[in-house]
């Protein structure tokens, strides 16, 4: 696609917020190249929000690693590692990370390799949980948390932002919002369910190991395919979206904190 391609679907005349602006969206025609780059990063943004998935959808593991601590010793009780770890986790992602560098993928500015060594850090969470739990230091655990917190931050930013923007640009962020919502929610099912029987049948250590395999695997080879094809081209065409979602002001479906997010 010529550079000047990338002008064209972009809205012409008053792009200030308002019914005025969402109109002209939804005139905006798409290329086929446009909306197939649109499904692409649709795909890799719910590859890499399995580490939000894996916490969001870790209440059996919570359960388990709680129980298995008190057998350890009955300090631990209060400790709850179980829930404290994943309160280290939310605490990093979603409080230092936001209000230290702001937005990741601005930070990693948009490179395909930075993207995706970062989202394979979020596997340092249930790998340090089974680490821990084998060797009855759970300190390790806690460090796990805030490695992978920029990998969960990651995830928030990819689902709540970057699709968005990619369904703005033709007026059907609603429709993008909420077939991620559905996709979002089946990954919650089958991580709830999955976690529960391994932690029932494999114990807590081998569900961290079995965990931090299949988390590398589901961001691995979608998002080298999406982030390694005309890199270049592709992010021109985000930065410029970026830009005109703002001047739209396209962001009414987004949440306060992913819209502080992304401003920042």
């Amino acid at each position: 696609m010529a550079q000047g391609e990338i002008w064209e679907v972009q809205p012409h005349g008053d792009v200030e917020g308002g019914a005025g602006s969402l109109a002209t969206a939804e005139e905006t025609k798409l290329s086929q190249t446009q909306k197939a780059l649109r499904w692409k990063n649709h795909v890799a943004s719910i590859c890499m929000y399995i580490i939000s998935a894996f916490s969001f959808g870790a209440s059996p593991l919570v359960d388990s690693m709680n129980s298995q601590a008190n057998e350890m010793s009955s300090a631990y009780h209060w400790l709850a590692p179980g829930i404290t770890t994943f309160a280290t986790l939310l605490v990093c992602s979603n409080i230092i990370i936001p209000l230290t560098v702001g937005i990741v993928l601005k930070l990693l500015k948009y490179k395909g390799m930075l993207i995706w060594l970062t989202s394979l850090a979020g596997a340092l969470l249930p790998l340090s949980i089974g680490i821990a739990t084998s060797t009855g230091q759970l300190w390790i655990a806690y460090l796990g948390a805030v490695l992978a917190s920029p990998a969960f931050f990651l995830g928030l930013e990819s689902t709540e932002v970057m699709v968005v923007q990619w369904w703005a640009l033709d007026g059907k962020q609603r429709q993008g919002v909420a077939l991620s919502g559905l996709m979002i929610g089946i990954m919650f099912l089958l991580m709830t369910l999955a976690l529960g029987y391994t932690c029932q049948y494999w114990g807590v250590a081998w569900t961290g190991y079995a965990m931090a395999i299949l988390l590398p695997l589901s961001a691995c080879g979608h998002c080298i395919w999406l982030f390694a094809e005309n890199s270049g081209l592709r992010n021109q065409w985000v930065r410029k979206s970026v830009c005109q979602a703002r001047r739209r002001n396209i962001f009414s479906g987004l949440s306060a904190s992913a819209r502080f997010a992304f401003t920042t």
